[in-house]
């Protein structure tokens, strides 16, 4: 019998659970985890392997809570026990344990030096270069707080989105729009255009795929980064 493996993904808003073996992979994305273990397999998973951006005691809770539906060992996903898979030379208690991850993952399928794109609510740029080796990074807002920055700070009307074509905007929620992309792409292309060797684009997140038209270099859409790592994390780990 197959090793499964359930991988839990937590962000600020939402849950994504996946229940892996090398025959399956089972996803489920819920506000809360209750609705989670409601609909998970009744068997106990080998391990359990988390990657939560909660505060400390939601992550404690969460563990809580996995502990009384599951007898299965848990390894909650800390970047200081794990980066001998991945070193950085950021300070290693300020990065988030999701953009690690999606390096990991972006590392492995790119097999060289990667520029890692994660467009959620923040949009994460970091730079693994061809050893392995996180360099370091930059943080913007995502494409949806750029829009609010406005909204909120200046009299332009809150409105929906305008059209995602890249060219000149002729209304104003269009140049909103646009703008918010452009901004996001227009630093990915400065970065790429100042590695010292070749390097890959991997774009992923919530926002990623209204960024995809505007892309006009060579990349590789990884939609689930962190799950992604996770997988492949545990399967490095697994005795």
């Amino acid at each position: 019998m197959s090793i499964a493996h359930l991988l839990i993904d937590r962000g600020n808003s939402q849950i994504k659970a996946v229940w892996y073996t090398v025959k399956q992979c089972r996803t489920w994305q819920a506000d809360q985890i209750q609705e989670i273990l409601a609909v998970l397999p009744p068997q106990p998973p080998d391990a359990i392997w988390i990657a939560d951006v909660t505060h400390l005691d939601q992550q404690q809770a969460l563990q809580d809570t996995l502990t009384q539906h599951y007898q299965a060992p848990i390894y909650p996903i800390r970047v200081a026990h794990y980066q001998h898979h991945l070193p950085t030379r950021y300070a290693v208690d300020q990065l988030g344990v999701d953009r690690w991850l999606a390096m990991l993952a972006c590392y492995q399928r790119s097999q060289g030096s990667c520029l890692v794109v994660d467009c959620g609510t923040a949009a994460t740029f970091d730079w693994v270069d061809r050893t392995g080796t996180h360099q370091g990074g930059y943080i913007l807002p995502g494409v949806h707080l750029m829009q609010q920055s406005l909204w909120q700070n200046t009299a332009i009307p809150a409105c929906q989105s305008g059209q995602t074509i890249p060219q000149l905007a002729r209304d104003t929620a269009t140049a909103i729009t646009q703008g918010s992309h452009q901004a996001l792409v227009s630093l990915m292309q400065h970065m790429l255009q100042e590695m010292p060797h070749p390097t890959t684009l991997c774009i992923g997140g919530g926002d990623s795929r209204a960024l995809l038209p505007y892309l006009t270099m060579p990349y590789i859409w990884v939609p689930d980064m962190v799950i992604q790592g996770l997988i492949y994390l545990a399967n490095l780990e697994q005795p």
